[in-house]
């Protein structure tokens, strides 16, 4: 392989991204009659201020920053311990008050987007990420008003089946193919294409959220408009 190939593929891994997404969903009433099994040994928690430290042994101080964001934004999270260790964790987006043009996360009115799901590696093929899944929607339902009108969406890659699995076994339906292609982390365009034969694309400017969240969350009683994002 030559220099000029690996540079030029070291460049465009830095400013393009291509990536080809499922999105599924589920109405929020149906989570009412989920059910799964805990694994030996196992307990939950819900991610909160005062634990969100404690998945740094095994992601690192990185993490931390980021799920505290996250918990800043109104998130809501759950961490699977083993022995006093983080052994998995999965957040959900329940709140309309991050805008969605600038955020990393596509939510629409109605909508709680499932992301970020995660098992160690040494506790995989164990039922943890079901179990996960199954404790965050669970904290999902007990916190969301209005459940009749809200749907469960969460974007997976196509081949990450092993999440497709346990989507399908919770009864989320796939409801369109997404492609995606992100230019310097910032100018998003999104082909999709829905089952039903629908299909549309989308452009929206992403701005880092540590860059605006700050400056948003403190005015964000006095521009309720934002909430509801743009997509051009």
């Amino acid at each position: 392989m030559s220099r000029l190939y690996k540079l030029t593929a070291l460049i465009t891994s830095r400013f393009i991204h291509i990536s080809r997404q499922y999105m599924y969903k589920l109405p929020l009433v149906r989570v009412s009659a989920l059910s799964a099994t805990m694994p030996e040994g196992i307990v939950a928690e819900r991610v909160t201020p005062a634990n969100v430290h404690k998945i740094s042994p095994w992601k690192g101080a990185s993490y931390v920053r980021k799920f505290r964001r996250y918990l800043n934004r109104g998130d809501v999270g759950i961490y699977l311990f083993k022995d006093n260790q983080v052994v998995s964790y999965y957040w959900a987006k329940i709140t309309q008050g991050v805008p969605a043009f600038f955020s990393h996360d596509m939510i629409d009115s109605g909508e709680v987007l499932l992301h970020r799901l995660e098992v160690n590696p040494n506790f995989r093929g164990l039922g943890f990420g079901t179990y996960t899944t199954y404790r965050l929607l669970q904290l999902i339902y007990d916190e969301s008003e209005h459940k009749k009108d809200k749907q469960i969406c969460v974007s997976v890659m196509r081949d990450n089946y092993t999440n497709q699995h346990i989507l399908t076994k919770f009864g989320f339906t796939k409801v369109k193919h997404v492609f995606l292609v992100v230019l310097c982390s910032s100018l998003v365009f999104a082909n999709e294409r829905y089952l039903t034969g629908a299909s549309g694309i989308k452009i929206r400017f992403r701005i880092p959220e540590s860059f605006w969240a700050p400056a948003f969350n403190s005015i964000r009683s006095c521009f309720v408009f934002m909430d509801k994002g743009v997509w051009i």
